[in-house]
């Protein structure tokens, strides 16, 4: 483990670089019909589509989701309805002159997904169906809430052709449950994963968060027992990102509960260490997957992509975002929907895209990107992958980076050579850092933004 100066001086407020540009980066001044041209210009490959669902039945302090809170269905079918009008207006654009666009991943997020009844849920399906080609055998997962959920409603996944579920669980002990503001109990979350088993659903994923206030290693060791003793197929290990300026929710948090970095290092490196010994595979940068899972797969033959949902194992380049604050990242541009729900709902009624922002990428932030995206993804670069795909010489058009590279180099997190730049076993605490060198932006004002989905 590195020193605590070492940690200080490297571990910096930064990105989980979920896309490059971040959004973050995204301007007011990209206009809609960017985003429409972009849509008319795709290639016929596969595309992932992504739907978001904003509505939550109770507020969590420590979410950083674009999200409302509500109790009411009525709310959900005016929303679908909308979101049905923006469905026909992107593959009407992505679809001129050829068949309805194939869809090889389809992921819902939220928000909580399982916020919509069965029979939203179908809506939404079937709605999809009539607007896009879902291409049999893909990848199609949803987040759910184990506290708002039943057999009934898992038993009817699958026939709506989901094969993968995600689990919020983020921390068993009923002392940090309460001050964050949610109340799930274990046997709630073992149901859950039950439920999703007897009917043939066998890629179950849970998200933890650590740095949550009051966690020590021993409440968090008791949350990974109970954890492992139901045997997820796929885990994420968030660090809770703690920003009341911009997350009023926040601000319920007492700040001087919250873990030091010490402490939340000492945790991450615990549950690293305890969720290798159990058997599973450390995957880039907070992921981590059972041996034969394709997420392992991915990443151990280098096809590992990263994109706003996480890590994925789909090498489509292409993600349609759908709904109130979605992002969509094709044909060389990030557009975003607007995070407000009415002005989405205006926009679509009125037949426009409900772009509000977004960033056409140059030639530098491509670069940049496929290099951001090695680090995260694969712990390094092949230099002469990068230079042969974009017909660049590494070293000299990166010579601004190798004064901080070496730097890194010297406190071993990383090793580096003209062939490649690998960051070492411990320096993935401190891979965005490395990956923080190759952003152009790093030091410019950063626009305050609503995520779309999980943690910032």
């Amino acid at each position: 483990m590195f020193s605590a100066e070492v940690l200080k001086r490297f571990d910096l407020n930064g990105p989980r670089y979920t896309s490059y540009p971040t959004a973050d980066r995204f301007t007011p001044s990209f206009r809609a019909e960017a985003y429409g041209a972009a849509l008319s210009g795709m290639a016929s490959r596969p595309a992932s589509l992504y739907v978001h669902v904003p509505f939550c039945r109770s507020l969590c302090y420590y979410c950083a989701c674009n999200k409302i809170v509500s109790k009411s269905a009525t709310v959900a079918d005016e929303y679908l309805a909308v979101l049905a009008a923006e469905m026909a207006l992107v593959s009407g654009a992505a679809s001129k002159s050829k068949p309805r666009h194939p869809v090889v991943q389809l992921a819902f997020g939220g928000g909580t997904p399982n916020f919509l009844s069965v029979t939203q849920l179908s809506r939404v399906m079937r709605d999809l169906g009539e607007h896009f080609d879902l291409l049999p055998g893909r990848e199609q997962g949803i987040e759910l809430d184990p506290r708002f959920l039943d057999d009934a409603y898992v038993s009817a996944l699958p026939g709506m052709g989901f094969n993968r579920v995600s689990y919020g669980v983020q921390d068993f002990d009923e002392r940090v449950q309460t001050l964050i503001h949610r109340f799930q109990s274990f046997d709630q979350t073992a149901q859950a994963v039950k439920a999703a088993r007897d009917v043939g659903i066998n890629s179950i994923s849970f998200d933890l968060v650590y740095g949550l206030p009051i966690q020590s290693r021993e409440t968090f060791a008791a949350t990974l027992e109970r954890v492992l003793s139901l045997e997820p197929d796929r885990l994420a290990l968030f660090n809770y990102a703690h920003i009341p300026e911009r997350f009023k929710a926040q601000r319920r948090i007492p700040t001087e509960t919250l873990p030091s970095i010490e402490q939340r290092t000492d945790l991450f490196l615990y549950a690293t260490e305890r969720l290798v010994d159990a058997g599973y595979l450390t995957i880039g940068l907070d992921h981590f997957a059972k041996p034969g899972d394709p997420l392992a797969d991915a990443y151990q033959d280098g096809t590992l992509r990263r994109n706003f949902q996480g890590y994925s194992t789909h090498q489509s380049t292409d993600l349609i975002g759908l709904g109130v604050s979605a992002i969509s990242n094709l044909n060389g541009v990030f557009a975003q929907n607007s995070p407000q729900i009415d002005v989405y709902r205006e926009r679509i009624t009125q037949g426009q895209f409900a772009t509000v922002r977004g960033v056409t990428l140059s030639r530098d932030d491509e670069i940049r990107s496929a290099v951001i995206e090695a680090i995260m993804c694969n712990g390094g670069v092949d230099w002469a992958v990068i230079g042969e795909r974009f017909n660049i010489d590494p070293a000299e058009y990166f010579d601004a980076a190798r004064e901080p590279l070496e730097r890194f180099a010297e406190v071993g997190i990383v090793t580096l050579n003209e062939r490649r730049l690998q960051v070492t076993a411990q320096g993935k605490l401190l891979l965005r850092a490395v990956a923080m060198v190759f952003d152009a932006y790093k030091n410019l004002k950063r626009e305050q933004v609503i995520t779309f989905s999980r943690i910032a």
